[in-house]
């Protein structure tokens, strides 16, 4: 076996997985503490529920692990827990509303391998369905920053709404039928620059002209309070404004950013992302409101509301490295 036969996977020797051990425990009693329950669902899904029409969307799903079994079966590896998590629900119409969970384990995405990046990777998610309530993408945004604390790492949290998105692409008169993908470039922007994202726009069909309207309707500053009320004249954004609110009262400190979309076209409503600062500069835990997700998954009901948070907890262990020697014996292939 070459290195190559294992790229992008790695092994956790004593001390690491100790470290790691810890960052699973800090989430597990903090999810406790607000109400959260276990669960647990397999590696492997159904390709159909991987591929439906409200779940990863064309990127992730480009990086999708596919399998055929003995019976000819279509199969995948899962390439997050918020898709089987989904499943799950939509399977089991008996359980009380809202119900909260949490759970930890591997998902995988074959995509390109740099530090904090890998092919094989925890995820830590807690999730809450049955309640369209902005009070619990709140309270999953507040256990974020809860957790980072804990860690003592600094951090920032960046937040936006799909609604924001859709009222400023709508303002400029973009089709409906092309935000998805409008909005999956957007969210290149702080990666791309806004000349890489307008080439990206226009390979896309857009003209010069919507292009130029869209990325400066985008483009304001000032404090979160300034541009609610700047992005407030482009359509409804009551969401934004409601989830603000509940972090201001909850003593949250967050960025609004208007780029932020994550690359998954399965969320429907709020959006949030937290970042490491100073040496790493790195995502370590994102979010956000899938409305639409379980319905189409399920046979009971045409739209169970969901809310979720995921915390990677291989990033967050590269992350909290300490100068100690801990991590001397880490094997990075």
């Amino acid at each position: 076996m070459t290195a190559d036969d294992t790229k992008g996977f790695r092994d956790n020797p004593p001390k690491m997985a100790q470290r790691k051990q810890r960052i699973r425990d800090t989430i597990r009693n903090t999810a406790q503490t607000y109400g959260y329950q276990p669960l647990e669902t397999p590696v492997i899904e159904s390709e159909r529920i991987l591929t439906s029409k409200f779940t990863g969307g064309e990127e992730i799903l480009k990086e999708m692990y596919t399998l055929t079994d003995n019976g000819d079966r279509r199969l995948g590896l899962r390439y997050d827990l918020t898709v089987p998590f989904a499943r799950f629900i939509a399977e089991h119409p008996e359980l009380k509303q809202p119900f909260k969970r949490y759970q930890s384990g591997p998902v995988f995405r074959d995509g390109p391998i740099k530090q904090g990046r890998y092919r094989e990777f925890e995820q830590f998610d807690l999730d809450i369905v049955g309640s369209q309530s902005r009070l619990y993408d709140a309270e999953l945004i507040t256990i974020v920053d809860d957790v980072l604390t804990e860690l003592d790492l600094p951090h920032t949290i960046q937040v936006n709404t799909r609604g924001l998105l859709e009222a400023v692409i709508s303002h400029v008169g973009i089709p409906d039928d092309k935000a998805d993908s409008v909005i999956l470039t957007i969210d290149k922007y702080e990666k791309k620059g806004r000349s890489g994202v307008e080439d990206e726009l226009s390979d896309k069909g857009l003209s010069d002209d919507d292009i130029t309207e869209l990325l400066d309707a985008l483009d304001k500053t000032g404090s979160n309070d300034e541009l609610l009320d700047a992005y407030s004249e482009y359509g409804d954004i009551t969401d934004l404004r409601t989830v603000h609110r509940l972090l201001d009262e909850a003593g949250v400190s967050y960025e609004l950013n208007p780029y932020l979309a994550r690359g998954l076209t399965y969320y429907t409503g709020t959006i949030f992302e937290a970042f490491t600062t100073g040496e790493f500069d790195r995502s370590i835990a994102a979010g956000g409101r899938y409305d639409d997700m379980v319905g189409d998954l399920s046979s009971h009901t045409d739209t169970l509301p969901g809310v979720g948070a995921s915390f990677g907890v291989d990033t967050l262990l590269d992350c909290t490295e300490t100068t100690t020697g801990v991590n001397d014996d880490t094997v990075l292939v």
